[in-house]
């Protein structure tokens, strides 16, 4: 049995949670108050507004960002009650520095002015990339509250949905922001947040112009490369493209040089090198390097484990997702690949004939599946994910011979996602072991007419045809 195919890595939609949801939730509240700032351009070097303006200007242009962050923070000093110098220092801070010290300075900016509605939508973000869901929730709600018609709120809301696994909803507020774009159509720097939008709704031609015209209108503008290099990546007809592979880690050095402390294009680095370059050695190195400067981000822990479950070193792997989900509850990412890290180093166990090892750590993982399920399935509105957990229980029914659950569950996946191979292919392969030819044979058909030139699929129909 175990010399059967086993398990092809399908996780598409939760890689998406990095490239997506960690842009949006970095990007979407840090650069749309930008618009605000525009109509600043004739303000004198004496007035906070027009100094605002001129760190902007030396960050996303010039590429000036250890100075430009230095004048925002000497302005906060020179005006300690300017919220607006406090808010857009904060917000620039979520961009560049994610950590306690945005989340400080954009309370400061509340404590002085509790009406503005850009303040609320920065907290939202910097709560979120704390982990502070309850407080990020309570802060999206006020800035939808204080303006109902405009993007703000619903752009503030969107970003805690997304953390929070609610998709649909999310996608709802998304539209939302669309719709009330009002006049800041058109200005560059609200489009961070239409690029962000389009790729987290996979409209990837829609979102190429507006990437295009960021890069060549803000030179410096790391955050859009970071963008462009998710576009090339997350893009189902471009993906498989070696040159668009390329651009993609190509843009990537492009912001490492510009930026290379910034955590978000360390972790931009280890997840190609995890999912686009196969280089575990290279994904390891990039996710160390990003917890050491954002020790909070939980995804950093996720890319860490999965470069380790790929290098063999599971027991270590197991620790740093239970460091992500001790982080963050909502990364069910993490909670995946626990599963899987298990699930390998038993099979390994069992083909070094080790076998009440492997059924040990069997049982925990079925334990573990049963522990995760309440939310996985509770909260996650996407069918992919659910696809996937009742994918992994239900390999781990397989690994211990019990085909009639093994089948039940890899059933379920695919009905989820009837288009997906993979699943249909298990159902045939569960099916097979359990002596239910017949059924195997249908599963067969149905993964062979969706991926017609994958080996492990013929060698369940050789298997098929030879058992008669």
């Amino acid at each position: 049995m175990l010399n059967k195919p086993y398990h092809k890595r399908l996780d598409l939609d939760l890689i998406l949670g990095i490239i997506v949801v960690g842009v949006v939730v970095a990007v979407l509240a840090a650069l749309l108050g930008w618009f605000f700032l525009i109509p600043l351009l004739g303000s004198t070097n004496t007035d906070p507004e027009g100094e605002i303006k001129a760190a902007y200007d030396a960050y996303f242009i010039r590429g000036e960002y250890d100075a430009a962050l230095n004048k925002l923070q000497k302005l906060t000093e020179r005006y300690p009650n300017d919220a607006r110098t406090w808010r857009d220092y904060g917000a620039l801070l979520i961009l560049d520095q994610p950590g306690n010290t945005a989340m400080e300075v954009l309370e400061k900016a509340k404590s002085l002015n509790s009406s503005d509605n850009l303040t609320y939508l920065y907290l939202t973000s910097a709560y979120l990339n704390l982990y502070q869901f309850d407080k990020a929730d309570e802060s999206s709600k006020a800035a939808l509250r204080l303006n109902t018609d405009s993007w703000v709120g619903h752009a503030a809301r969107s970003q805690y949905l997304l953390s929070t696994l609610h998709y649909d909803q999310a996608q709802k507020e998304i539209d939302l922001v669309t719709a009330r774009k009002e006049s800041e159509a058109g200005n560059y720097y609200y489009d961070h947040l239409m690029v962000s939008s389009l790729i987290s709704l996979r409209k990837y031609a829609e979102a190429l112009p507006i990437l295009d015209k960021l890069l060549a209108v803000q030179p410096a503008d790391y955050w859009a490369m970071l963008l462009k290099a998710s576009y090339l990546l997350d893009n189902d007809s471009v993906t498989d493209s070696k040159a668009s592979k390329q651009a993609a880690l190509d843009l990537l050095f492009q912001a490492q040089a510009l930026r290379p402390q910034s955590p978000f294009v360390q972790i931009m680095l280890a997840f190609y090198y995890s999912e686009n370059d196969d280089n575990p050695v290279k994904a390891e190195k990039y996710a160390q390097e990003a917890l050491q400067s954002y020790p909070e981000n939980s995804y950093s822990y996720y890319l860490l484990g999965k470069a380790q479950v790929d290098r063999l070193k599971y027991s270590e792997a197991v620790k740093q997702f239970q460091a992500c989900l001790k982080i963050n509850p909502y990364a069910l990412r993490c909670a995946h690949q626990w599963l899987w890290a298990l699930i390998y180093e038993a099979r390994d166990l069992e083909e070094e004939g080790k076998r009440d090892e492997a059924k040990a750590l069997l049982a925990e993982a079925k334990t573990k599946a049963k522990e995760f399920a309440s939310y996985i399935l509770a909260e996650e509105d996407s069918a992919s994910s659910k696809a996937s957990y009742y994918y992994t229980l239900a390999t781990i029914y397989y690994q211990q011979e019990d085909y009639a659950a093994a089948i039940n569950n890899f059933r379920m996946a695919a009905n989820l996602q009837p288009d997906t191979a993979l699943y249909w292919e298990w159902v045939g392969w569960a099916c097979y072991e359990d002596g239910r030819t017949s059924d195997a044979w249908e599963a067969y058909q149905k993964a062979v007419a969706l991926d017609p030139n994958d080996s492990s699929i013929k060698e369940l129909g050789k298997n098929l045809k030879s058992y008669g």
